[in-house]
This record gives C-alpha cells, structure tokens and sequence, in this order.
C-alpha cells in the first residue's frame, strides 16, 4: 500500500505546483509558497482526524480505508480539474488523506510486528516506499509528458486505487494490532489513538533505585 500511496504522492506533490499556476493562469511564485504551507497544514488536520475519528471507529483499518478511498476521489478530480478553485482543495484531500494514513499504518506495524524484527520491517517497509516513489516520479512524468499532468494525476488517482483491497484484506485478519488503544499513556498528542497501545514507559523513582546502591557501602 505504500508503495501506490506514497509513490504517488511524492510525484503529486512536485507536479502539483506548476499544475496548480498552470490552472491559475499566472506565474505568480507566491502562489506556490501558500500552497506548500496550505499542504503542510493539511497534514496536520489529518493528524487531528486521526484523534477525533478514532473515538468512533475501533479498528486502525477503518481509518485506512477511509482515508484511502478519500484520497483516490480527490486524486482523480484533481486530475479532471479545470479550475483552479476545485483542483486546490482536491491536492488538500490528498494531503489530507496522507497525514491520516501515515500515523495510522506506522501504528499498526509497530503494534504487529515483535520488537526483535521491528526495525527490519519498519526499513523496509520505508524501502518500498522510496522505491514507489522513483516509479511514480519516472512513470507518471513520462506520462505528464506525454499527454498532460491531468491525466497523469488521475493514473496516479486510480493506481492508489490498489490500496483499498490490501486495506480490507488486512482487516479481515484483525487481531489486537487492529484495534485503537483506549489509553493515551497520559500524554495529549497529536494523533494519540493511533499510537500502539504499548506507548507508556515504566519509571522508577530515582532515590528509590538508589538506595539498594548506597546500602551496599
């Protein structure tokens, strides 16, 4: 899955911009400066969602599906576009769409995968990622290139398109991975319920641990 989403979005966020003034029809670089901060921004709404929409839903795979079907309808109006008024908030739905999906599914990996295998599958999974990226960024240019950046973004729309069915065939196994933590760890973030439910850190008081120490001399 990351590899479509995040292959696509790492070309989608380049091409957007000079997509973006083209649909503007201005040359105006300020213009690009207030859409990178808006995409910034997006994110960060997404992190929020996470938080608000995990009160309601139990299941981390819920949230993927969702937002992934959200960014595959918002990557194709984006390409269909002919205003820039309609093709601006469709490029935040995506970004959007990504600041959901990106703590969720890092949640659910560290959630799944035992400690001892974590960091090899954490790297790779970010392997893949990069990868996806070059793929898109060659294919989808070529693509642009060839024909228009329109069309290029509703291929890439409709490749992430793949996700949803690797989504819901990881719902279907279920298990606690799946399952939002109901516990915060006592710390307000930006997407705590998409954190593992593992997400504490057992202390000791410093003068306690100490004093087996200051007996022994």
């Amino acid at each position: 899955a990351s590899f479509l989403q995040l292959g696509f979005l790492s070309w989608a966020f380049y091409a957007s911009q000079p997509y973006l003034l083209e649909l503007l029809e201005s040359d105006a670089i300020w213009v690009v400066g207030i859409v990178a901060a808006a995409i910034a921004l997006s994110t960060i709404v997404g992190n929020q969602v996470v938080s608000v929409a995990a009160r309601r839903c139990g299941q981390r795979t819920t949230l993927l599906l969702a937002a992934g079907a959200l960014q595959t309808g918002a990557a194709i109006v984006l390409g269909v576009a002919g205003s820039f008024w309609v093709a601006l908030p469709a490029l935040l739905l995506v970004t959007t769409g990504l600041g959901v999906t990106s703590p969720v599914r890092q949640a659910y990996l560290h959630q799944l995968v035992p400690s001892e295998q974590r960091a090899t599958v954490v790297s790779f999974d970010s392997m893949v990622s990069g990868a996806g990226g070059v793929g898109a960024q060659v294919g989808l240019g070529a693509l642009g290139e060839a024909r228009s950046v329109g069309s290029a973004f509703v291929v890439g729309g409709l490749a992430t398109a793949g996700a949803i069915p690797l989504f819901a065939a990881v719902r279907r196994f279920g298990g606690r991975a799946d399952e939002i933590a109901d516990s915060r760890g006592g710390v307000e973030s930006s997407c705590p319920h998409g954190l593992p439910a593992v997400a504490t850190v057992n202390a000791v008081a410093v003068d306690r641990a100490e004093r087996p120490i200051a007996a022994r001399t």
